[in-house]
């Protein structure tokens, strides 16, 4: 099956955990509706043998869909994975951004609810719990964590513009045109880091002056 190596819940934990506000561990614990019973995995053969079901194929077109909508939401996240759609796009991290990231996030775990994980294969019932969980620690980090208010150090352009700068992922005129395009956004950013620190810890502040 094409969902067998869990692609598209391996590339968002990719994204959330090389994110500006992952500054501990991502992991949310399992709720007892997404842990899949050992017992009930079935043998490698079986699962080769078995036919993709509507359920499946309904459920892999979403998250290709919503592969697609969280780069288009965190473009800084796609280009640390290696999906450049939208590297010329700059997220200004204010709160009308932190507004339209809960949105997202409540909009994508409505979604996911229409997902039975029992009519689904394993690989698909394991993608569907890691996607949810991404989600509810994203959410979790913005509105509790909040790591915006007191971290310094989460505020750095460089890491995308590095990126861009030294993988060849496109002719170099393409890529320093989509640069100059982030670039624009800059001082909005930084202005932003600036409103956004409210309560700056010594060492995150000690860090970011690094």
């Amino acid at each position: 099956m094409r969902h067998a190596n869990h692609l598209p819940a391996l590339l968002l934990i990719a994204a959330f955990a090389t994110s500006a506000f992952a500054t501990s561990v991502l992991a949310v614990a399992p709720s007892p509706g997404n842990v899949v019973e050992p017992a009930r995995i079935p043998t490698v053969a079986a699962v080769a043998k078995s036919p993709v079901s509507a359920a499946d194929r309904r459920f892999q077109l979403h998250a290709d869909k919503l592969l697609d909508a969280m780069w288009r939401e965190f473009p800084e996240r796609g280009v640390r994975v290696g999906y450049y759609k939208y590297a010329d796009q700059m997220t200004v991290p204010d709160q009308a951004q932190r507004n339209r990231s809960l949105q997202f996030y409540d909009r994508q775990l409505a979604l996911l609810k229409q997902f039975d994980g029992q009519k689904l294969s394993v690989s698909n019932q394991v993608d569907l719990a890691l996607i949810r969980q991404q989600f509810e620690s994203g959410r979790w980090y913005l509105t509790t964590f909040k790591a915006w208010q007191w971290q310094p150090s989460s505020y750095n352009v460089g890491g995308s513009f590095g990126v861009m700068l030294t993988t060849e992922y496109a002719p170099l005129d393409t890529r320093l045109r989509q640069v100059m395009a982030r670039l624009a956004n800059v001082p909005a950013y930084y202005t932003a880091a600036k409103a956004g620190i409210t309560n700056p810890t010594l060492e995150h502040t000690q860090l970011a002056l690094i």
